[in-house]
């Protein structure tokens, strides 16, 4: 608009506000005005209006709803990647349960996306309050990009949080999916609040373990806690129905690195959150039980038996169920008690015993 001040009234009498943006040059503004020569509109659709049109996270209110946002190439993406964390060198034993506030990494990485710690400005997202419920810094997310391109993968695995994030406190919610196309390839990414780090980081940052009563009773308790967060997945309220038909869940993933740690607000206490339900399956009741276990993705030390079993013909042998999650959740507790008892050295020993 830079010497076009008089051609203000047109913008005004075709009502043009910045909702209506990105324009293309063949919208009427243009082609209605002689005083917009053809540079000036390439400068202006390719450049300046993509500086008024940065993307913004709302809060969905519709039950198992969350924003969907697609960012074109030119799109200004709404969040900076936080780069600038320092490991600590040689964590010491705190005298207290509670768990310092350390990132021991700005990217985290598993078997099915990368986890980047980032900011999104306080004006271009409205979870101020989620992220209080969770004890969350202000303004500071999880963004997940899956390694897949498969846009049917996407749909899956949001499908699965939108259905089950969040319907337990002690399951992590997904606040916003997010579709970046880059030179015509789309790249999925997945919004979450930002946690202080995962339960296999807890070992290693408290690498004494724990003692007293008072801390046992908080393991004991947040244990107790996960096993009813994997309850509401096997048992949703309400219950699920697709095209008719009843259906259970299964997370199918269940290890350390899956279980966030947040700090509950007040106590300070760390809470255990389940999390990456990239796995995770609705089926109904007639399938509950007739899955095959062979090549089954899922963590190997983690592997019930019926995942080495061929299926076998008129029986449950070699399918997985429900029952899969609860093989898994044993181990975990199996290893989280070595670790209370005897530290993170007693942990690896007892791994590399196993």
């Amino acid at each position: 608009m830079v010497n076009k001040c008089a051609r203000i009234h047109d913008f005004i009498r075709l009502g043009l506000t910045d909702a209506k943006l990105p324009l293309h040059p063949q919208h009427e503004v243009f082609q209605s005005q002689r005083s917009w020569n053809h540079p000036d509109i390439t400068l202006f659709c390719e450049a300046y209006q993509w500086r008024l049109t940065v993307p913004y996270f709302f809060k969905e209110r519709r039950p198992r709803r969350v924003c969907e946002l697609e960012l074109q190439p030119n799109d200004i993406k709404p969040w900076e990647v936080l780069r600038t964390i320092t490991p600590p060198t040689n964590p010491q034993p705190r005298p207290t349960m509670q768990l310092p506030r350390i990132n021991l990494h700005s990217n985290r990485y598993g078997g099915f996306g990368e986890v980047r710690k980032v900011v999104i400005h306080p004006t271009q997202h409205e979870y101020r309050d989620i992220l209080a419920q969770w004890s969350a810094e202000n303004n500071i997310f999880a963004l997940k990009r899956l390694f897949t391109g498969n846009k049917e993968e996407f749909d899956k695995e949001a499908e699965m949080l939108k259905r089950f994030g969040g319907i337990h406190p002690h399951i992590i919610c997904l606040l916003a999916t997010v579709v970046c196309l880059e030179n015509g390839i789309p790249h999925f990414h997945l919004l979450f609040p930002w946690a202080d780090t995962d339960l296999l980081r807890l070992w290693k940052l408290q690498p004494a373990g724990i003692h007293g009563v008072y801390r046992v009773s908080w393991l004991a308790e947040q244990c107790y806690e996960i096993v009813k967060a994997v309850n509401s997945i096997h048992n949703p309220n309400p219950r699920i129905f697709i095209d008719g038909v009843e259906k259970w869940g299964r997370h199918g993933d269940i290890k350390p690195q899956n279980v966030l740690c947040f700090i509950e607000p007040g106590s300070r206490k760390i809470k255990f959150v389940l999390s990456d339900l990239g796995l995770a399956q609705a089926r109904g009741d007639a399938t509950r039980s007739n899955i095959p276990g062979e090549g089954l993705p899922g963590t190997p030390n983690y592997r019930p038996p019926e995942c080495d079993m061929a299926p076998h013909q008129g029986g449950n042998l070699g399918y997985v169920s429900r029952s899969y999650d609860i093989w898994t959740l044993g181990c975990l507790f199996l290893e989280l008690t070595v670790w209370a008892l005897q530290g993170w050295d007693g942990a690896e020993r007892f791994a590399s015993d196993r």
